[in-house]
This record gives structure tokens, sequence and C-alpha cells, in this order.
């Protein structure tokens, strides 16, 4: 059988085939597992011994090394104790997903950050998303799969993210700015703590903004300019802001929208806010809204 034929089994076999290949021993013979790891197809890959709560790497193709960053050699991969830099809570989350795979016999997947470190480049953390699959079994060990990518940007592009959202909820507590969070593709608005304490919304708001509109918070007058706004966030537009009156009173509001966008350019979600106006010229405004 060839490289082709062994990855395709490996992902679509059924739990009874996989099961009588594991029985076979097929996989613990090392042409095999070279065939796995090594063959164009593979990606960053490895195999793993696991016996008794420990890892063993035995096997990484050059992908896998790259992968991880730092310059690091085979040998350094291969020889420093697998769960090294992880803290007890990533072990622990590593642990629980190597069982689930011998469970249930599919794959399981979980991220983990590391510290890693290396001759030429000294220290750094990296976030690894590892892919594991059970390929064969004896008495005392388990054989393992391994496919891993390096997702530290992403993941430090979601922390920064969302440090800088809990940091603006913080500030809208302080001042008289009311904050939301909307996701675009499902049309869900998430509103802030004061949202929900100083209007009574609910803490989530499905088919926004009709909710809004029909509770009167934001007046008829303006409510088809408010939905253009969600069409031009959906279609990419990346910053709206506008004067807008809300309530029933007709209160001037500086608001403002911020979009986020995929690493394809595809637009995910967008922030809002809203921020009174002491002072404002209503008539004007009544005239010149959005």
């Amino acid at each position: 059988m060839d490289a082709c034929e062994n990855r395709k089994n490996l992902g679509e076999m059924t739990d009874r085939e996989l099961m009588e290949d594991i029985e076979s021993g097929k996989y613990w013979n090392p042409n095999a597992m070279d065939s796995l790891i090594y063959n164009p197809f593979a990606g960053a890959a490895a195999i793993f011994i696991y016996e008794k709560g420990s890892v063993e790497l035995i096997r990484a193709n050059d992908k896998y090394i790259r992968e991880l960053g730092m310059n690091a050699s085979e040998q350094n991969v291969l020889e420093e104790p697998f769960f090294e830099g992880m803290d007890d809570e990533d072990r622990a989350n590593y642990d629980a997903a190597i069982k689930k795979a011998m469970s249930s016999w599919m794959e399981a997947e979980c991220d983990s950050w590391i510290d890693m470190h290396s001759k030429c480049c000294g220290y750094d953390r990296v976030c690894i998303r590892s892919t594991i699959q059970l390929i064969g079994l004896s008495k005392e060990q388990h054989l393992f799969y391994l496919r891993i990518k390096n997702i530290t940007e992403e993941k430090m592009k979601y922390e920064d993210l969302a440090e800088s959202e809990k940091k603006f909820r913080m500030a809208s507590e302080q001042s008289n700015t009311f904050a939301w969070e909307y996701e675009i593709a499902t049309k869900i608005m998430r509103p802030c703590a004061r949202c929900m304490r100083v209007l009574g919304l609910p803490p989530v708001l499905e088919n926004y903004p009709e909710p809004v509109i029909e509770s009167g918070l934001f007046p008829e007058e303006v409510a088809d300019k408010y939905r253009q706004w969600h069409k031009q966030i959906a279609e990419g537009k990346e910053h709206l802001e506008g004067i807008i009156p809300l309530t029933p009173d007709r209160v001037p509001f500086m608001v403002k929208y911020t979009t986020e966008f995929d690493e394809e350019g595809n637009p995910v979600r967008a922030y809002g806010s809203a921020t009174e106006i002491k002072g404002y010229d209503m008539n004007w405004l009544r005239k010149n809204s959005l």
C-alpha cells in the first residue's frame, strides 16, 4: 500500500476497520510510520507513544520542526521531554485530548502554550494546535499520529482584541457610554453591563437591530438609516460614526462602529458604542441626523 492510501485509510476508515488495522500491528512498523509522516501530503506531523501518562515523541518530520519555530533541530525536539514548557493546565488539557482520542477512536484537538528555547534564538512562547489520532496499541502502550499548527499570531490577535474590548467596556462603565458587540453572520448583539442595567436590554439580542428599533431606543425616523449601517458593515465597511437621536426623548448620541475582519478579509463582527452629547442643537440634529 502506498503513502497516499495509508493517509486515506487513516482519515476515512470506520472504527471497525481502524481497530482491525491497529490489531494487525501495521503502524508499529517503522516503514509504515515513515510513510505516514514523510510523504508529501503529511503536513507538520509526528508520531508518539503514550504510556502511563507519559509521552515519548519517536518520529517528527521537517515540517513539524519548522512549525514549532525557534530553529530547533530534530534531535532537540525528540530528546526534549514532551510536556516541557507547558504549564499544568495545558498539560492536563493535552492529556485529556489523548484520552478522548483513545476512548472515541476519533481525532481529538487541543491548543497549548509552550515556552520554547534554543541556543540561537533564546526564548519564545508559542501556541500550538495539536490534532491527535490513535493508530496503534499494545498491552501497555498506545501509538498516536500527531499533526500540529502554529497559531501563535492568531491567538495573540484574539487576546489583544479581547483585552482591548475589556478595557473599553471598563471605561464605558465609568463614562456616559454604552458599548456592544455585533456578530455579522448571525445578527446577534451582546450589550455591555451598562446597557443591560440602564436600558434594560437582555444579555443577547437576536436579529439586531430590529429589537432596539421596535423598543423605541432608535426612533423610527433614523431606523432605516441605522439598518443601512448594518448592511454596510456586512459589506466590509471598516468604520462608521454619526450623531443619532436615541430614546423616545431624542437624546443626541455619537454612535460609532469598528469592524473586525478574519484572516481572509471577511467582516466577522463589529464593536459599537454610543456616547451622549451634551448641549447639542436638537433642531439641527432633526434635520441632519446620520
